[in-house]
């Protein structure tokens, strides 16, 4: 018997320097689960990311080693139509996934 799958990737960059944005499909809500970036030169970085403009979470920017990864794990609920937004504070990488789910 075949299961559905609900996950999925929401935004995978190269950079994050600028903004990266997801908005939800019609007939779908989204659940973020989970966003990360990795610096990969010294410095300090700070992951972010937004629902429609307002800021929901924010790692504390710190002078991270190289390879080193400001990392969320949680659950946000994104309705149709919401814009998720995924940023950081210097040109790194980074990714946010979760659920996608039909709505009844």
């Amino acid at each position: 018997m075949a299961y559905p799958v609900y996950s999925t990737r929401f935004i995978l960059a190269p950079s994050l320097a600028a903004p990266v944005t997801y908005t939800v499909p019609a007939g779908l809500r989204a659940v973020l689960r989970d966003a990360s970036c990795l610096l990969t030169a010294a410095g300090a970085v700070a992951l972010y990311f937004g629902i429609n403009g307002v800021y929901v979470w924010a790692s504390a920017p710190a002078a991270n080693g190289v390879n080193e990864s400001p990392h969320w794990t949680g659950r946000v609920i994104l309705n149709p139509g919401d814009v998720l937004e995924l940023g950081a504070t210097q040109a790194v990488g980074g990714q946010a996934s979760g659920y996608l789910l039909s709505l009844p």
